[in-house]
């Protein structure tokens, strides 16, 4: 996808000539309509569309449309480095020819709609009779990181995983690997989310831990409440006692979750981002893992089960026929309604680390009811 590209300029007269060259990339600034009517492009996250450029000073920048639209013009200078312009699976950069002065790099905005970046290179003097050759190089294609990051310095940073670059980077290195050995992205995905739970095991089994705790303390709580429930900062005091006495600590329980959203966030980009993984098919009706699920059958067992994970986790001490208890069951499954239009590796990913939360649940349970194994 790399086009080499020469100019050979020949200087036919009699007079010096002083000539340089340039290159530039337009792009519109909406999608077509077209596009945007396809049910794949239909996710609650769009990946970046814009410009990026880098310079020996920058290592990478971008602009959206948006905020070249409103500036009309921006313009700098540098000796090299690359301009590009960004969409979901695909970049078009120029690689800037290195002279002895500065490339004079620009960005504005072109038409109503259409956005332009390009580079002009510093002029040369051509003697009469003699020739010079001018050469640059033009990336059209997918991205591909491990070919991008071989052209020139930091342009695979154009594959653009969002603020959690970092973490989506990391989990495709690891995705990558466990490709090269399974030869499926579906069960690649499988793979991983068993890797990261195995890794997470600690914080999981703390968090149901204190989920059961706290559910066996909701007698004492209620009593609490009933001696001091007009007294808020009396009853506040009560609670913290109980747990200091209890040794529990009610916001460990949180963790996990808080470890698995940025987890959630890097797949989702990693999986619209990473072209590998466009069209990548999976079993049967699943052909592509980067866009939604067409029958739907992937977010149904989701609901499925967040809604049995619901039920392991209710609190033996609430009435089951309350509002409350009842609301706990429907949260699931408006929260499923969500998954829908997300990429279906994504939700393949949920669906796995779901039916493990079934089995460390029952397995941590156990473990309580167990005789010989202490709450701790």
């Amino acid at each position: 996808y790399l086009i080499k590209i020469n100019h050979q300029i020949f200087n036919f007269n009699n007079k010096p000539i002083n000539i340089g060259i340039f290159g530039q990339i337009d792009k519109s600034s909406i999608t077509p309509q077209k596009y945007l009517n396809k049910k794949h492009n239909n996710v609650t996250m769009k990946t970046f569309d814009g410009v990026a450029f880098s310079t020996e000073k920058i290592k990478y920048k971008k602009y959206k449309f948006p905020y070249v639209l409103k500036k009309k013009y921006i313009q700098f200078r540098t000796y090299n480095g690359w301009i590009a312009m960004l969409q979901q699976y695909f970049t078009s950069a120029w690689i800037l020819p290195h002279f002895s002065q500065e490339n004079t790099v620009y960005i504005k905005k072109k038409f109503t709609n259409i956005i332009s970046i390009g580079f002009k290179s510093p002029s040369y003097l051509i003697l009469p009779g003699k020739k010079h050759n001018f050469t640059s190089q033009l990336w059209i294609g997918p991205k591909i990181q491990e070919i991008m990051s071989k052209i020139t310095p930091f342009l695979d940073l154009t594959i653009d995983y969002g603020f959690l670059g970092f973490l989506s980077k990391l989990l495709f290195k690891l995705l990558n690997l466990i490709f090269s050995i399974v030869k499926n992205w579906g069960f690649s995905i499988i793979i991983i989310t068993i890797i990261i739970r195995i890794l997470t095991y600690p914080l999981s089994k703390q968090q149901y831990i204190t989920i059961t705790k706290m559910n066996d303390l909701q007698p004492e709580i209620k009593k609490i409440k009933e001696k001091f429930g007009n007294d808020k900062k009396r009853f506040s005091k009560e609670i913290i006692l109980l747990y200091k006495k209890e040794n529990l600590n009610p916001f460990t329980g949180f963790f996990p979750f808080i470890i698995q959203m940025p987890i959630f966030l890097a797949l989702y980009y990693m999986l619209i981002s990473s072209i590998e993984l466009r069209h990548a098919k999976f079993l049967f009706w699943i052909k592509d893992l980067s866009s939604e699920d067409p029958y739907y059958i992937l977010p149904i067992i989701t609901g499925i089960t967040m809604l049995v994970i619901q039920y392991f986790s209710q609190n033996k001490y609430e009435n089951n026929n309350s509002i409350q208890n009842k609301l706990t069951y429907i949260i699931p499954i408006i929260f499923s309604f969500f998954f829908l239009w997300l990429p279906s590796g994504l939700v393949l990913y949920y669906i796995v680390n779901n039916l493990i939360t079934i089995l460390q649940q029952k397995w941590i349970v156990y473990l309580i009811n167990n005789q010989n194994y202490k709450i701790s």
